[in-house]
């Protein structure tokens, strides 16, 4: 039973096989003895080298996909607690601008009813001067009264 174009390379393959198995252990191969392969074989190694190669070029990116699929359902907590930081800061510093303003005018505000609590006369001391004055009023209409009876 023949295999067509396939019998003389299987033949070849069988002579190399058999001359390896031969050379004692520890020899190295003639590198200067022709190829017993033929070309069509080592064109058929380097193209299953390079889809080897391929293959793994291709399990490699599907590690890092998988790395980095992984580190997304880690939690980043060197990028939330600088975040939180930088807001810390944003926030203080947007309270120290809206504060200061609100404060001077507080202080103006203070230092306005200062003036004013100086400038006015409490209401105990007007009801005292009011009273005095209505005494006033009293004795002077008293004495106008005297004044009309004696004259009539």
């Amino acid at each position: 039973m023949g295999l067509g174009p396939f019998d003389a390379l299987l033949s070849r393959a069988v002579e190399a096989t058999a001359h390896f198995n031969s050379l004692p252990t520890g020899t190295a191969m003639n590198l200067r003895a022709p190829n017993p392969f033929p070309a069509e074989l080592a064109a058929l190694e380097a193209r299953v080298q390079g889809l080897e190669r391929g293959v793994e070029g291709v399990a490699r990116e599907v590690r890092k996909i998988a790395e980095r699929i992984d580190e997304r359902g880690r939690t980043p907590w060197a990028l939330i607690w600088s975040g939180l930081g930088v807001a810390a800061t944003l926030i203080g510093v947007v309270g120290a601008l809206v504060l200061r303003p609100v404060e001077e005018a507080q202080a103006r505000l203070e230092r306005r009813q200062a003036s004013i609590t100086q400038e006015l006369v409490p209401r105990r001391e007007h009801e005292e001067r009011w009273r005095f004055e209505e005494r006033i009023i009293e004795r002077l209409e008293n004495r106008l009264e005297r004044l009309e009876r004696g004259v009539r």
